[in-house]
């Protein structure tokens, strides 16, 4: 099979791209992706602010993934899914060989120009430099939205967002959404001078709690639960690790402290 160009990826810049590419007056444009379903990763992020600057309206993300997919095969672009791409090699006369896994088997493509738009990946908690383990029920946000969105799944219980940028607001809708009772954000101390987030404000319909009783998470191995002797301003709280006391091996957790009335260590410490 030979075409003008190959897109790698169906979410909003594949497809936006494959519908200008086609305005322009490229013959034939495949997108080629290894999900099921075209619009990356809109299809699972069911609150709005989707399509305000191209498509001067706003809508969900599953309507902007349906009218971006829709717009690339009105305009006559191929949409080939579930397929991914394993390979990309010189072909003859500067074309390239695009090799295609699929449930119908490999096939290569050959194509006079290849477009990546693969998008974004969510790091992983060791490229954040978060020590530890990684037990079941600790997952990225991308990872929740499919869980609750797409595989309708019920996460009820408490539930601990890590972080405090937009998209924390976002996973707090979501384990609204699955059935959580209680959503806690908590961020990590900004360093001085450093410009300030977005903040820790908002309620997200998930019981999220507020500044007033925004936590620092300390980075240690994990964290355990947030058991205050007595009220401790915002900016004074943590949550303690639960490493063993003394970082040895066999040895029992050591208990939750609270901070001092400066922040700076226990209460009633030298």
């Amino acid at each position: 099979m030979t075409v003008d160009v190959v897109v790698v990826g169906a979410g909003p810049a594949g497809l936006s791209a494959a519908v200008e590419l086609r305005r322009l007056g490229v013959g034939s444009v495949l997108v080629a992706d290894r999900e099921t379903a075209p619009g990356g990763v809109p299809r699972h992020s069911f609150h709005t602010g989707y399509g305000l600057r191209d498509r001067h309206r706003i809508m969900t993300g599953p309507a902007y993934a349906r009218t971006l997919a829709a717009a690339a095969r009105a305009a006559g672009a191929e949409l080939r899914l579930g397929t991914t791409v394993t390979g990309l090699d010189p072909g003859p006369g500067g074309t390239h060989a695009v090799t295609m896994t699929s449930a119908r088997g490999v096939e290569t493509v050959t194509a006079a120009a290849v477009l990546l738009a693969t998008g974004c990946r969510e790091r992983p908690r060791a490229a954040r430099l978060i020590p530890g383990d990684r037990p079941p029920g600790v997952m990225t946000t991308g990872e929740l939205q499919q869980r609750a969105y797409l595989g309708h799944e019920r996460l009820p219980g408490r539930a601990l967002v890590v972080g405090a940028e937009h998209v924390s607001f976002s996973a707090a809708v979501t384990l609204a959404h699955a059935g959580a009772r209680d959503c806690l954000r908590g961020r990590r101390r900004r360093a001085p001078g450093r410009r300030r987030g977005t903040g820790m404000g908002g309620g997200a319909g998930a019981g999220a709690r507020g500044a007033a009783a925004a936590l620092d998470l300390a980075e240690r191995d994990r964290v355990s639960r947030p058991s205050p002797a007595r009220p401790v301003p915002a900016a004074q709280r943590s949550l303690p690790s639960a490493r063993p006391a003394g970082g040895q091996a066999g040895r029992p957790a050591a208990d939750p402290v609270t901070p001092g009335p400066d922040g700076a260590g226990p209460a009633g410490a030298p």
